[in-house]
């Protein structure tokens, strides 16, 4: 007895061919063709592939804004440290250039005899008496000025080893030391060594008001730069009385 072929219904065979086309197979159509898929097909259903395709945007985009962040945190950072290594840099030089003035006036006011002249921008200095004849010599002197045009505090005083025909005697009940050393500053007989730049202040006390009697002289100075500012005070007894 021939045993009757079933033909699968319309639904049934929708779902064959559906399945088919899903596993990268073969499948007829009702109309007795046969369809080949272009190509394997990953078997989720198109919704879920958008959906996961929107959820690697988001993620995209939140990473973005936590390397935009990390980057400006990072940015930050070493902006401060540079800010703070330049400021460190910048007090060094401070109190470098400060104490080398103070160091440079310490020792000149302490080796000399007597202040011979002042003003509100200079000191004259009778350094020693070297010559042993109770009157200051040019190779004695010393002016120390700070130049308000240029921020500058300079040492004048004859160089080593000058020529006693050279080596004027001054009196000292009469001259005017500031006016001799003013005319003389930076001439071969007289010149000048730059002690610190970028003072922006500069001033000098006296324990008494003539300057030849004067036992104790007090100076404030203000070295600046870029902005910053650092002041020295400080007295100091001349001891080669």
């Amino acid at each position: 007895m021939e045993t009757p072929t079933v033909r699968p219904g319309a639904a049934q065979l929708k779902h064959r061919q559906v399945k088919a086309f899903h596993e990268g197979k073969s499948f007829m159509k009702s109309d007795g063709r046969i369809m080949m898929p272009s190509g394997p097909r990953s078997g989720r259903p198109v919704g879920l592939h958008a959906a996961a395709r929107g959820l690697t945007l988001v993620e995209l985009s939140v990473g973005l804004a936590v390397t935009i962040m990390v980057g400006a945190v990072v940015a930050t950072m070493l902006f401060s440290g540079f800010y703070g290594t330049s400021t460190d840099q910048q007090s060094r030089g401070l109190l470098v250039a400060q104490e080398a003035a103070v160091k440079r006036l310490n020792a000149a006011l302490r080796a000399s005899k007597m202040v011979l002249a002042r003003g509100d921008n200079y000191l004259v200095l009778w350094k020693a008496e070297t010559r042993l004849n109770q009157q200051p010599n040019l190779s004695e002197l010393q002016r120390i000025e700070w130049n308000t045009a240029t921020h500058e505090l300079w040492s004048y005083k004859a160089p080593p080893g000058l020529d006693e025909s050279q080596d004027t005697l001054y009196n000292l009940a009469s001259t005017d030391f500031s006016a001799v050393t003013s005319a003389l500053k930076g001439t071969d007989l007289f010149p000048g060594i730059l002690w610190a730049s970028d003072v922006t202040g500069w001033t000098t006390t006296l324990d008494s008001a003539n300057p030849q009697q004067a036992n104790v002289v007090g100076y404030r100075f203000t070295i600046t730069l870029d902005g910053a500012s650092q002041t020295a005070v400080d007295a100091t007894a001349l001891r080669c009385q």
